[in-house]
């Protein structure tokens, strides 16, 4: 295996197996909790991105928007709304509020699909 396949391996491991576990808190009704972790899963891929590209891993502060540049990488209008919405979760669960039903069991299925598909193409374009 090459030097930077074992760099950019560990990265898209761990982004399946948050993805996996975005599936399973979804089952069990934990839909915010579940949204974040696919927000962590494009997280990683990004950062395979950017340690493909820059030879470094990015900083750990960094967020998706901030890895969406550094990387440029453009994705289209659906994947764009897909990540505000992982977002909003993200600020959900470190800033809980009354009312923190972002979405519905259908919804949360449906952009869980949505993020499946959108890692399969981060991969597919290392």
């Amino acid at each position: 295996m090459r030097e930077l396949e074992k760099q950019l391996e560990p990265w898209i491991r761990s982004g399946r197996s948050d993805l996996d576990t975005a599936a399973l808190l979804i089952n069990e009704a934990r839909l915010t909790e579940g949204l974040f972790f696919c927000l962590l899963a494009v997280e990683k891929a990004l950062i395979a991105h950017a340690v493909r590209l820059t030879g470094q891993t990015p900083a750990r502060s960094s967020n998706v928007l901030e890895l969406l540049n550094l990387t440029h990488i453009r994705v289209g209008e659906k994947d764009s709304q897909l990540l505000e919405i992982l977002l909003d979760c993200e600020v959900a669960l470190r800033y809980p509020v009354e009312d923190d039903d972002i979405t519905t069991v259908n919804q949360a299925f449906e952009y869980l699909d949505r993020t499946r598909e959108l890692l399969l193409w981060l991969e597919r374009t290392l």
